[in-house]
């Protein structure tokens, strides 16, 4: 978790989560009397760390940003616009990806990140820090030789070992 979240201590962040729940949950109408009570139950200093820990900040501030303090609610709006910056980097690093994947024949899958930004949150951001996508293991290394074509580094110390066993994880940079 995020380093400033733990620091904030768990009474704190109750109202802040249930507010965050309440708020990602909520129909796209506009923020009604319950969300206003819950916001203005939160510490919204909280609130934002805990939004923008999660990676949901778009839909926190599209919700509940007009009802938080100028401070949080511009904190809110500056991490949802890095996050769609991210998000279209992401994107063309698929588009790359997915191309050289599909040349070499490999059979893949995006997981989270890119998917759950456009399935799940439509017309806002979604915040997340990498790019998952899953090959079948006897795929594995014809996955890696086209990656590394489009210009992505394995970055594990002992991926021989992993790939050999044909299952796993790799991180690629």
């Amino acid at each position: 978790g995020d380093p400033r979240v733990s620091a904030i201590g768990p009474s704190r962040l109750v109202a802040p989560r249930l507010a965050l729940v309440t708020a990602i949950r909520a129909p796209s109408a506009p923020a009604g009397p319950p969300l206003a009570s819950l916001a203005a139950a939160c510490d919204p200093e909280a609130l934002a760390d805990l939004a923008v820990s999660e990676g949901l900040a778009g839909p926190v501030q599209a919700r509940l940003g007009g009802l938080l303090p100028p401070g949080p609610a511009a904190r809110l709006t500056a991490e949802a616009r890095l996050d769609a910056v991210r998000h279209l980097a992401y994107l063309g690093m698929l588009g790359k990806l997915a191309a050289a994947l599909d040349q070499a024949e490999v059979t893949w899958v995006a997981l989270k990140g890119p998917v759950l930004a456009e399935l799940n949150y439509p017309g806002v951001t979604r915040g997340y820090a990498d790019l998952d996508l899953m090959v079948a293991p006897g795929q594995l290394r014809a996955a890696l030789r086209a990656a590394d074509g489009a210009g992505a580094a394995v970055a594990e110390p002992d991926w021989p070992l992993v790939t050999d066993g044909a299952k796993g994880q790799l991180t690629m940079a």
